[in-house]
């Protein structure tokens, strides 16, 4: 399927719907944009419940739209309603999604780390004498090899 083909199904469906589409797009993005402006003129909390509400939120309209794609009736409302029914099932998600991410993250910065230590041992290696050379350069070659191990892990598992 190209391109040109989905763009002609995407006007059938929206074919005497652009109205109801368009003022539902309208509405999510001015009750995001409301509440992230209240929501920043309030510390800490602010941050909190933007956090929170988030998700819910864009949850919420990526159902809507789905229930507007396939012709089920909807009001300018609707992700709210289904954002919030399904909030625990939503930070479910967003949770382990987070998790996922956060091991291979947490092995590149350590990855890093573990290179910029080795750079700087090489560097060391190099204006001390050179009894301590070969301390340092087997030191050097054991934080390249695990810092290469940890980014090939952690490419693998994202």
């Amino acid at each position: 399927m190209n391109s040109s083909n989905l763009r002609a199904m995407a006007r059938e469906t929206l074919k005497g719907r652009w109205v109801k589409g368009t003022i539902l797009s309208t509405v999510y993005l001015l009750l995001t944009f409301a509440l992230s402006y209240i929501l920043a003129s309030i510390p800490i909390i602010g941050s909190i419940i933007s956090i929170i509400i988030s998700p819910v939120l864009s949850y919420g309209i990526l159902v809507s739209f789905i229930k507007f794609e396939r012709n089920e009736e909807i009001t300018y409302t609707t992700f709210l309603n289904d954002g919030f029914n399904s909030f625990k099932k939503v930070w479910g998600v967003t949770l382990h999604t987070f998790l996922k991410l956060l091991v291979p993250f947490l092995l590149i910065i350590i990855g890093l780390i573990l290179t910029s230590v080795s750079l700087i041992i090489s560097g060391l290696a190099i204006y001390s004498d050179s009894a301590a050379y070969s301390s340092y350069a087997s030191l050097s070659l054991f934080s390249v090899a695990t810092s290469l191990i940890l980014f090939s892990t952690s490419s693998s598992v994202t």
